[in-house]
């Protein structure tokens, strides 16, 4: 069961969609008992999305986020959130994560389940949830984010302080991003924030530098 769920990620990694699927299904019913089970239905449903079978992707998702164990059914939650955000669909997608959030508290994903959240409401372009977005990606910083994630938290909220108009919020958030050692490998995209704050204060000057 554990070569048949290896041989098909090492088919869908080829992009070899119709032999990863069969290689699940070997397994699903070969090996019904097996602790690969689950997960070998998560990815057949990323295989039928990749060929855009999303009916059936999302059925099968909906049936893992309902039963399946908990790491399994978040990430299951995750891609059905991705897959409305992918039809532009975002009001459902932002319900999707709030369920999956709430059902998985604890789960693997949960850093990207509450970025997500974040980016998703933003989409919306309301105001009225700012103080919503701002929790959510709180929210990211206090759910062991990687890397990637904490720094597009931190570049969230210092944006959504610039459309609030709380400048020097921002700045700080900004160059705070630049003095950690940690974020060098984003320092070219902070100092893009940090001239096109200087540039839009009239500060032309400090934006070339």
């Amino acid at each position: 069961d554990d070569a048949m769920f290896l041989m098909g990620k090492a088919f869908f990694w080829r992009s070899e969609y119709l032999s990863a699927i069969q290689a699940f299904r070997d397994l699903e019913i070969n090996f019904p008992e097996s602790e690969y089970f689950d997960r070998s239905r998560f990815w057949r449903s990323k295989c039928l999305e990749e060929q855009r079978i999303d009916a059936q992707a999302q059925s099968l998702y909906r049936e893992l986020f309902d039963s399946a164990e908990n790491d399994i059914a978040s990430s299951a939650g995750l891609r059905l959130a991705e897959m409305a955000i992918a039809r532009q669909d975002l009001v459902a997608a932002a319900r999707q994560l709030r369920e999956t959030l709430k059902d998985f508290p604890n789960s693997s994903v949960r850093a990207t389940l509450w970025l997500r959240l974040a980016t998703t409401l933003v989409g919306l372009e309301d105001s009225t949830r700012d103080d919503e977005i701002e929790a959510a990606f709180q929210e990211v910083l206090q759910s062991n984010p990687k890397l990637g994630e904490k720094y597009r938290a931190l570049v969230g909220i210092g944006r959504l302080k610039y459309r609030q108009s709380k400048d020097e919020d921002a700045l700080n958030i900004y160059q705070k991003l630049l003095k950690d050692g940690g974020f060098r490998v984003y320092e070219g995209r902070t100092r893009l924030l940090i001239g096109d704050y200087y540039y839009d204060n009239g500060d032309f000057k400090g934006a070339v530098e």
